[in-house]
């Protein structure tokens, strides 16, 4: 069985992403000063002007050395100086939560699940942050070494009011809250990956952003059915009951071929969000799992764990291969990577 290797790369100054909209990648700028102690913080390590490649290694591979890896800009070798991550490095995670009424049955098994995973994936070391999001992008509560405490505020209820979707405009946002300095880093969005804003954001600029901060998105899908705008109503009972926002109805139309007129019965749906918004999810997905990401549905209650446990088995194998470019027109996607292993040399990117 292969298994690939995902690879996401950017650039970094003192640590902190820097994103130009224009070019769409990170300027490095060279620091002064004397090399500083080594310490165990990841962005802290980086002192002069340097880039980085994220990729995720298969199962049961060793911790790979700096030697074994090549990167080139337009065929020039650019020095690479160290490699840190792996399962014992700090990890950078933000859960983005869509809280439209449609997602009201994943909320409880969502939280458990991952309140459960925090001593198996999350170590007191790692930074997490959790958004919720309908029409806009609220961060709910962030912190280092207090992920107990975060995750608690995953959300258990939907926004009250009926609110569009705005899905790239929440996970730009979500994004933007990353401080990307640590060895490890991925944003888990909850959501049936359904925008129906309508905005100006699309579903290709969203993941190029995610591609330039180097900062994998993974999915998680309550279901796939085609977007549609929902009507979700709260019983007396405390049960949801959710329906399309307006019902198909028919429509007749009449053609005419010379002394033949024809009657053509068609289905047609008012306001929905239609072919386009489930094509932007398609395209989203692919896009995605093209640079490091996945996506996992959860249909039921019990799918849960083991989709938050895929994740974070994905993540301990994440590394960081930092090194130095040669130019400041360096640009992340005419970077080239390689790693040499048992004599045999690989394409990664």
């Amino acid at each position: 069985m292969q298994v690939l290797e995902n690879v996401k790369i950017g650039i970094r100054w003192r640590g902190r992403p820097l994103v130009l909209a224009l070019c769409g990648f990170a300027l490095a700028i060279c620091a002064l000063g004397q090399e500083p102690p080594e310490p165990q913080h990841f962005g802290e390590r980086i002192d002069v002007r340097t880039g980085f490649v994220r990729v995720t290694l298969p199962g049961g591979t060793s911790a790979p050395r700096a030697e074994e890896f090549e990167v080139l800009w337009q065929r020039q070798p650019q020095k690479v100086l160290r490699v840190v991550g792996g399962s014992a490095d700090p990890l950078e995670v933000g859960i983005a939560v869509d809280r439209s009424a449609s997602m009201h049955a994943a909320f409880e098994p969502m939280r458990a699940a991952a309140l459960a995973l925090v001593d198996q994936g999350i170590s007191e070391s790692d930074r997490v942050f959790v958004v919720g999001f309908a029409d806009q992008a609220r961060l709910l509560a962030e912190g280092r070494g207090a992920a107990k405490e975060v995750l608690q505020a995953l959300p258990a209820s939907p926004e009250a009011g009926t609110h569009p979707t705005a899905l790239w405009q929440s996970l730009t946002r979500a994004l933007e809250l990353f401080g990307n300095a640590d060895g490890r880093a991925a944003l888990i969005v909850v959501s049936d990956g359904c925008d129906t804003t309508g905005g100006f954001v699309r579903a290709s600029s969203v993941a190029r952003r995610s591609n330039d901060l180097a900062i994998p998105i993974f999915l998680l899908l309550p279901g796939r059915d085609d977007c549609r705008n929902t009507v979700c109503v709260l019983g007396a009972a405390g049960e949801w009951s959710c329906t399309p926002a307006d019902p198909p109805r028919l429509e007749r139309q009449l053609t005419r071929v010379g002394e033949t007129v024809a009657v053509r019965t068609m289905t047609y749906t008012q306001n929905t969000t239609g072919s386009f918004s489930t094509a932007e999810r398609h395209r989203f997905t692919a896009m995605i799992a093209e640079s490091g990401g996945g996506t996992y549905t959860v249909k039921r209650p019990e799918d849960w764990p083991g989709a938050w446990r895929r994740i974070f088995d994905q993540l301990g194998r994440q590394w960081t291969i930092v090194y130095e470019p040669t130019s400041d027109d360096v640009k992340s996607e005419e970077i080239a990577v390689y790693r040499r292993v048992d004599g045999r040399r690989k394409r990664l990117r």
